[in-house]
């Protein structure tokens, strides 16, 4: 395992997760940015997670699944092979950024930093550094749909 910096913690309650994700990512990328100037950035823009077109290679993780065809709002346990999908681009040198269920019933942005066997590393602000099963990353909730919105090539991040 890479040695990651500790994501920066959000307050409790907070609805802000997107943009410490967005903020993590771009830092890994030496790009030093504050999550609040990301809200601040987003604020005329629909997802916080494009900022980082400016700073690192964006690739659109719903345009490579299985040529394009599914919606990215089908939840991971609906896709054959998606557990293969994750390994193939974190072994390919990408940084993932995903929206997950893993808090409760509502979206929470993570940053998918490395996987193995035993299950994926992600960046999370309201829990740091935490490595979970890849059955608790991947496990389906009532309407609620956990996917990986982007992916971003890491060749020049710390």
């Amino acid at each position: 395992m890479r040695d990651y910096p500790k994501p920066e913690i959000q307050d409790g309650g907070s609805m802000d997760c997107s943009y410490f994700a967005t903020a993590y990512i771009a830092k890994l990328f030496w790009h030093d940015v504050t999550w609040e100037r990301v809200k601040e950035w987003a604020k005329d823009k629909r997802r916080a997670n494009l900022y980082l077109q400016e700073v690192c290679k964006i690739s659109l993780a719903w345009d490579h699944y299985d040529g394009g065809r599914s919606s990215r709002s089908i939840a991971y346990s609906q896709y054959p092979g998606f557990r293969k999908w994750v390994e193939a681009f974190i072994e390919h040198g990408c940084i993932g950024y995903a929206s997950t269920h893993i808090i409760s019933n509502y979206g929470h942005a993570v940053v998918i930093l490395e996987c193995d066997a035993d299950g994926v590393l992600l960046a999370d602000s309201c829990r740091g550094l935490v490595k979970i099963s890849w059955e608790e990353f991947i496990k389906p909730l009532p309407n609620c749909n956990s996917h990986v919105e982007a992916w971003y090539l890491c060749g020049d991040a710390k």
